[in-house]
C-alpha cells in the first residue's frame, strides 16, 4: 500500500515537474525561447505556460490546439503608473482557439480582429484586453470570461454555440460593446458584476436566457427595449441602468436607475479606473448580499490594468556607479492575487 502511494505521487510530481514556462520576447537583442506567440505554441507542450514579455511590437496572430497557459503584463500600463516597470505590454493579433485547447487559460493583450473560440471545453479569459470583438461557437461550454476589459466599439461580443450548451461565467468584466448576442442554446449563464458601457450607441440584445442569473451588474447608456429578452425569463437582480431607465425592471428584484455618469462613477482619465464607484454612488452595497454593483463589486472584483495574479517588478533603482565591488540596487515588487 505504501508502495502504491508512493508511486502515485511521485507520479504526480513528474507531471508537474515536466510542464515548462516559456518566454517570447522580439525586442531586438534580448535573448528568449521565441520571438512569435505561434511559434511558442508550436514549439511548447500542453499544460506549458507561455510568458508574452514587452514589446512595442505584436507578436502575431495565434491559433491554438492544445492547452496551454499564456500571460502578459496587462494593459493601459502608461495610463495607470507604477503597476509594472515596463509600460508596454506584450500583445498578440488575432487569435483563433480551435479544438484540442481544452482547459486552456488567457491572461494577454489582443489587438487584433476577432478572438474566436470554437468548439472548446473549460477555457479561461481571466484579466484580458479583448479588442475589436468576442466570438464564440461551436460546442464550446464552460467558458469563464472574468476581470476582462472587452473595447470592442462597434463590434459585437457573441456567445453563440451551434446546439446546446452549458457552464457560461461572465463576471467583473468592463464591457464597451455596440452588440451583445447570447444565443438560446447558452445555458446556465451567470452575468454578474459586469460594467456594461455601450458607448452611445445601445446594444441590441443580450438574449440571456432560461436558467440564468443577471446581477450586479451597472449598464450605462443601454436603451430600455433591447436589453433582454423577455421570452425567456432569467434571474434578473439588484442592476443598475444609468441615463436609460428600464420600466421592466427597474423598482422591483433591487433593480435601480441613476440619471447620470457622475453620480455613480468616479471618472477621470484612467481608462479603466473611471469606472469605479464614487462615493455616494447608488451602485455602493446595493448588490445582491450587500456587495457593490459593477465590475469592482464582490469578493473578486475587476484588477486595475488587468496585471496579471503573479508577483510583478513595479520599480528597479540602479546607481550609475558602483561602490567598491559591489552595485547596490532596490527592486520593488508586489503579489497580485
Amino acid at each position: 500500500m505504501k508502495k502504491g502511494i508512493l508511486l502515485s505521487v511521485l507520479s504526480i510530481t513528474f507531471l508537474f515537474s515536466s510542464a515548462k514556462i516559456w518566454r517570447v520576447n522580439n525586442v531586438p537583442g534580448v535573448a528568449a525561447d521565441f520571438t512569435t506567440a505561434q511559434a511558442a505554441h508550436n514549439g511548447a507542450a500542453a499544460n506549458d505556460t507561455i510568458y508574452l514579455e514587452s514589446s512595442p511590437t505584436s507578436y502575431g496572430d495565434l491559433t491554438t490546439s492544445k492547452k496551454l497557459t499564456w500571460i502578459g503584463l496587462g494593459y493601459f500600463l502608461p495610463q495607470n503608473p507604477g503597476l509594472q516597470f515596463h509600460s508596454n505590454t506584450g500583445f498578440t493579433g488575432t487569435i483563433q482557439v480551435n479544438p484540442g485547447s481544452d482547459g486552456s487559460v488567457f491572461e494577454i493583450a489582443h489587438l487584433g480582429s476577432y478572438f474566436t473560440i470554437t468548439s472548446c471545453a473549460n477555457i479561461t479569459l481571466q484579466r484580458c484586453y479583448i479588442e475589436s470583438g468576442l466570438i464564440v461557437t461551436g460546442t464550446t461550454n464552460h467558458l469563464t470570461i472574468n476581470q476582462c476589459y472587452l473595447n470592442v466599439g462597434n463590434g459585437v461580443m457573441n456567445i453563440q454555440p451551434t446546439s446546446q450548451q452549458f457552464g457560461f461565467t461572465i463576471t467583473n468584466n468592463i464591457i464597451r460593446v455596440n452588440q451583445i448576442i447570447i444565443n438560446a442554446n447558452a445555458y446556465q449563464v451567470t452575468f454578474n458584476n459586469n460594467t456594461l458601457f455601450s458607448n452611445g450607441n445601445p446594444p441590441n440584445s443580450t438574449n440571456i436566457y432560461d436558467n440564468s442569473t443577471i446581477s450586479n451588474n451597472i449598464f450605462y447608456g443601454v436603451s430600455t427595449s433591447t436589453l433582454y429578452d423577455a421570452g425567456y425569463p432569467s434571474n434578473v437582480t439588484n442592476n443598475l441602468w444609468v441615463q436609460y431607465n428600464n420600466p421592466t425592471f427597474v423598482g422591483t428584484n433591487g433593480n435601480i436607475f441613476a440619471s447620470t455618469f457622475a453620480s455613480v462613477f468616479v471618472g477621470g482619465s484612467s481608462p479603466d479606473g473611471q469606472y469605479k464607484l464614487v462615493a455616494g454612488s447608488p451602485a455602493i452595497g446595493t448588490g445582491a448580499g450587500g456587495v457593490d454593483m459593477g465590475a469592482y463589486g464582490s469578493a473578486n472584483p475587476y484588477i486595475l490594468s488587468m496585471i496579471p495574479a503573479i508577483p510583478t517588478i513595479y520599480q528597479l533603482s540602479v546607481p550609475a556607479n558602483a561602490t567598491g565591488n559591489t552595485l547596490p540596487s532596490t527592486v520593488s515588487t508586489r503579489a497580485n492575487n
